[in-house]
């Protein structure tokens, strides 16, 4: 997970970036030349590539939490990213940006559903105290994961027997 993240926090920097400062580069991939509309065009594109990194997030947290059979979480922050968060960015922007306050509209709903999935983690974290962080990690669970190195007999013994202590089976009704 942590390696996921920050493959995707680097590329949404590097296509944000990379947006900003050649954006024609990527209107060319999709065959835009018509240099009349450009202008407008090249503000759309650097307008929505400011939520590059904010959607890669949502979209992890998305996919992890439905995941982890937390359903509830992944619907609320799917709901939020692609309408509710969307409407209300554009309400919110339109008095001010006019109609360019569409191309910020998806990272305002971005950016509302990972703030109400920290929300949501907080207090759920307050409800069940073995869960902590984004990701519900249990705290219990560190220990319970070690890592073993299986070059000697003695280390395959030794994770076997960490193993069977657990007691995974009777945990999970076999």
């Amino acid at each position: 997970v942590k390696f996921a993240i920050r493959l995707t926090v680097a590329c949404s920097i590097a296509l944000t970036i990379f947006n900003w400062i050649w954006p024609q580069g990527f209107l060319m991939l999709y065959g835009l030349n018509d240099y009349a509309s450009t202008p407008i065009v090249v503000n759309a594109l650097k307008m929505s590539s400011i939520g590059f990194f904010a959607s890669a997030i949502a979209t992890i947290l998305i996919f992890y939490y439905e995941a982890i059979d937390q359903a509830t979480l992944s619907t609320i922050i799917s709901a939020i990213a692609a309408f509710f968060g969307p409407l209300a960015g554009v309400i919110l922007f339109y008095p001010i940006l006019g109609n360019n306050a569409i191309w910020l509209a998806s990272t305002t709903g971005t950016l509302i559903s990972i703030l109400v999935a920290i929300i949501y983690v907080k207090i759920n974290e307050r409800r069940q105290s073995e869960y902590t962080g984004m990701l519900f990690i249990d705290e219990n669970l560190i220990e319970k994961t070690r890592n073993y190195s299986l070059d000697r007999n003695a280390d395959r013994s030794e994770m076997s027997s960490h193993l069977m202590g657990l007691n995974a089976d009777k945990k999970i009704g076999r």
